[in-house]
C-alpha cells in the first residue's frame, strides 16, 4: 500500500502515509509505523527521500531515483590487492586524506549498501542498533576507535587499537 501510494504520487511525508494507513484500517501505534517503513525500505522497495514542507518524504525506489543504469560489463573492471574495484582506464582519482578523527554519525559512513570497503574488519564501528562509534581513518579506512577522557584523545577500554598508535593516549585538546 505504501509503495503503491508512492509510487502515484511521488513523495509523501510520515504523516500523509500515517492517515493512509490509518484510513485502511493499518495498525500504525507506537512504533508501527517506523517498522512499516523500516520493513519497507530494508527489501528496497521505498526510502527516505526529499524534503516536502520542510518533512521527510518517503519515495519509491523503483522509479524515484530515475532509471537503473546499464551494467558494467566484468572485462572493464579491476581490482586491486585489498580487493577494491574500479573501472578499467579511469582517471586517477585525488590522493587520500590525511590520517584523521571522524566524529560519531559521520557522514562518510552513512548510505553504503557494503561498508566493509571503509570499514574492514572493524564492523562493530556501526552496531545493530544503529549506534556509529567515533573512528579514526587513514588512508581512507577506519583503523580503530577514540574517545576523549579528560581533554585527552586515546582508545576507549576494549576497543580496538588503531595499528599506528602508541600504547596510550597521545593528543591533547586544546
Amino acid at each position: 500500500m505504501v509503495v503503491g501510494e508512492v509510487a502515484a504520487r511521488g513523495p509523501r511525508t510520515r504523516a500523509g502515509l500515517k492517515a493512509l494507513l490509518d484510513a485502511a484500517g493499518v495498525r500504525t501505534v507506537g512504533q508501527a509505523l517506523i517498522h512499516l517503513l523500516f520493513a519497507g525500505s530494508l527489501v528496497g522497495r521505498i526510502a527516505r527521500g526529499p524534503l516536502v514542507n520542510g518533512e521527510p518524504a518517503y519515495v519509491d525506489m523503483a522509479g524515484w531515483p530515475g532509471p537503473r543504469p546499464d551494467p558494467v560489463d566484468p572485462a572493464e573492471v579491476t581490482s586491486d590487492a585489498e580487493g577494491r574495484c574500479d573501472l578499467v582506464g579511469r582517471e586517477p582519482t585525488a590522493a587520500l586524506p590525511a590520517p584523521g578523527l571522524l566524529g560519531s554519525f559521520d557522514p562518510l559512513l552513512h548510505g553504503w549498501v557494503d561498508r566493509r570497503p571503509v570499514v574492514g574488519e572493524h564492523r562493530g564501528v556501526v552496531t545493530t542498533s544503529g549506534i556509529f562509534r567515533t573512528t579514526v581513518l587513514v588512508g581512507g579506512r577506519v583503523v580503530g576507535t577514540w574517545a576523549l577522557d579528560r581533554g585527552r584523545i586515546g582508545t576507549p577500554p576494549g576497543a580496538d587499537r588503531p595499528r599506528s598508535e602508541p600504547s596510550g593516549p597521545t593528543t591533547t585538546r586544546s
